[in-house]
């Protein structure tokens, strides 16, 4: 039996393993953990990228947190989310309900990224809501924050300079300006036709990469952040950023969205930027994951650029 045929039952023994009780309706799996109830779900779909990859299941990871208060509004969710791990918090239009959702597609014949992906989702169904929930008591607050806090000294991230020069030597062979070292990776992606960085005029975004980060409800592990150009007005940003979160859960894209759209502190003025973020913890480390990272980043940067052009 191929892997992409028991991609759930692998996901509930992992869950299973971890020491929590779930549900495995064959379409759905489910776990409850207090106020959060999380379903994972393996979708069907065809897609296929310029360079022949192929996704053909995607999965998808939604929890649902009851009690969450009616009067958290964009701003407030856009704090919340520079704290994102591995999914981000938006709310259905329909229903009116909070929910964190995660989105990884699984690419054709890849077995190594897909294992990776099945244990990436097992892990956004322990945590991506959890995470989020140590900072609501006051998302007022939370959104005047930064994003993670830098870990003390001494404390180590799976994540090294190996992860870093494999990621930096394939953004090289596609001719974009990135540096890196032990601490981590930056690398400019063009939002415009031609561009190379910002130093010279060029409109771009910027990706960076640290392991010298720890969140405080997952501890160390690589923290990513991939920042566009430019600023709007606060609420405007907040409402750009719900709106991209859904658009990459609902849609069809071809990046893993295991992070979160969200606004930047404030850049003066009653101005915010957007940025996609998240954390992902030691215990997902595989080789190679920085590499994938930032080849969803790509597919990611050329997805937003459209949807920003939609959005104009």
């Amino acid at each position: 039996m191929r892997l992409s045929e028991h991609v759930l039952e692998e996901i509930a023994e992992d869950l299973g393993a971890a020491g929590r009780k779930v549900e495995n309706g064959g379409n759905v799996i489910e776990l409850r953990n207090g106020p959060i109830q999380t379903h994972v779900t393996l979708e069907a779909v065809s897609r296929s990228a310029e360079e022949g990859t192929r996704v053909t299941r995607v999965l998808k990871v939604e929890s649902e947190i009851s009690g969450f208060t009616e009067e958290l509004d964009e701003q407030m969710m856009a704090g919340l989310n520079r704290h994102a791990t591995l999914g981000g918090l938006v709310r259905d239009r329909d229903s009116g309900k909070f929910l964190v959702v995660s989105r990884i597609p699984l690419y054709e014949e890849d077995v190594k990224t897909m294992r990776f992906c099945v244990f990436l989702a097992a892990t956004a169904a322990l945590c991506q809501a959890e995470s989020l929930m140590l900072f609501s008591a006051d998302p007022v607050t939370v959104g005047m924050g930064k994003l993670i806090d830098e870990a003390p000294p001494g404390i180590g991230s799976m994540w090294s300079a190996e992860d870093f020069e494999l990621a930096a030597r394939f953004l090289k062979d596609m001719n974009l300006f990135v540096n890196a070292d032990p601490g981590g990776l930056c690398v400019e992606f063009p939002l415009e036709n031609g561009a190379f960085s910002a130093i010279f005029g060029h409109r771009t975004s910027l990706l960076t990469l640290k392991n010298h980060f720890e969140h405080p409800a997952v501890g160390k592990g690589l923290l990513f952040v991939l920042k566009l150009m430019g600023t709007h007005k606060a609420d405007v940003a907040a409402s750009m950023a719900h709106h991209l979160n859904w658009k990459e859960y609902k849609g069809l894209g071809m990046a893993a969205m295991s992070g979160s759209w969200t606004t930047t502190t404030d850049e003066g003025g009653g101005r915010a930027g957007l940025a996609f973020t998240g954390f992902w913890p030691n215990t997902v480390y595989l080789q190679c994951s920085a590499l994938e990272l930032v080849v969803w980043m790509l597919y990611r940067n050329e997805w937003v650029k459209k949807e920003l052009g939609d959005m104009a």
